[in-house]
C-alpha cells in the first residue's frame, strides 16, 4: 500500500457522502504517520463539491488532490530508487486557500484548467528564498501562463486567490511522498 493510499480521508470511502469534518491526523491515529505529516496540520472544515465530484482528498501542503495516472514504465534513479517515468494528479485549490512551501525531488509541470493560481518559486537552497511569482491560468491574453515548469528541488507554494482553481500536475520521474518535503515553519 502506498502512502497516498494510507492517507485516504473517511469521506472518500463511499460515493455520495456529503461534506464531513476531518483532519489528516484523524484517519492516521491507528497507523504510522507518513514522512510528510507535521503536527498541527490545518483541519479541512468540509470537502468542496468539486473535490467530492473528482474524489479528491486533502493534500499535506494544502488543497485537494488525487493521482489519476502513473506510467507503467519505470526508471531506476542514480541512487537506486525506482519510480514511474511520470505521474499525474488533479489539484484543487479552493478560493482563499494556499499551499505551504514545499519541494519535490522531480520536475513538476503545472497545467491550468479553471481559475487561476499564483505560484511562488523560492529557489533551491535549504530554505525558501526570495520568491518569483507566476500566474497560472487560461487567460493567456492577460499574461497568465497555462503551463509552468517547476524544476526538481525548487521550493514552491501557492497564495490565496478569490476563486477556485483546478490544475493538473505532471511529475517526472514520478511522484512519491518519499521525495516530498515541506519547509519548516
Amino acid at each position: 500500500m502506498s502512502e497516498v493510499d494510507e492517507v485516504r480521508c473517511p469521506s472518500d470511502r463511499g460515493a455520495g457522502r456529503g461534506p464531513q469534518s476531518f483532519t489528516v491526523a484523524d484517519h492516521l491515529t491507528d497507523r504510522e504517520r507518513p514522512s510528510y505529516y507535521r503536527a498541527g496540520m490545518e483541519p479541512k472544515p468540509f470537502r468542496p463539491a468539486l473535490a467530492d465530484a473528482l474524489d479528491l482528498e486533502p493534500h499535506p501542503e494544502g488543497g485537494w488532490f488525487r493521482q489519476t495516472w502513473a506510467s507503467p514504465v519505470t526508471v531506476t534513479l542514480p541512487d537506486g530508487r525506482v519510480r514511474p517515468t511520470a505521474t499525474l494528479i488533479w489539484f484543487l485549490l479552493p478560493a482563499g486557500e494556499s499551499s505551504a512551501w514545499h519541494r519535490v525531488a522531480s520536475d513538476e509541470l503545472w497545467l491550468a484548467h479553471t481559475g487561476r493560481v499564483t505560484l511562488e518559486l523560492g529557489g533551491d537552497d535549504d530554505r525558501p528564498g526570495a520568491a518569483a511569482r507566476h500566474v497560472l491560468g487560461t487567460d493567456v491574453a492577460t499574461g497568465e501562463v497555462s503551463q509552468l515548469l517547476v524544476p526538481a528541488g525548487v521550493w514552491q507554494r501557492t497564495v490565496p486567490a478569490g476563486t477556485d482553481a483546478l490544475v493538473s500536475c505532471v511529475v517526472s520521474p514520478g511522484f512519491d511522498f518519499a521525495d516530498f518535503a515541506l519547509a519548516d515553519d
